[in-house]
């Protein structure tokens, strides 16, 4: 299995704050941004909006891993 995570360009704001997960077994891409507060599912291929308190409480978790 392999798995990989990584923070990119959030393809909905532009932010450099978009937290994705990759794996190949089982194969999904899922990525959250804490700057917009979306995120995309890729195994329900469910997209949508963060609560607030999910946004900041996943910008607090990346900031401190810096």
């Amino acid at each position: 299995m392999s798995t990989n995570a990584y923070v990119s360009k959030c393809p909905e704001c532009g932010e450099h704050t978009c937290l994705n997960n990759v794996s190949t077994r089982p194969v999904y891409h899922d990525w959250e941004c804490w700057s917009c507060g979306m995120f995309y599912e890729s195994q329900t291929d469910e997209h949508g909006q963060m609560l607030e308190g999910e946004r900041i409480e996943l910008k607090i978790d990346m900031e401190v891993s810096e």
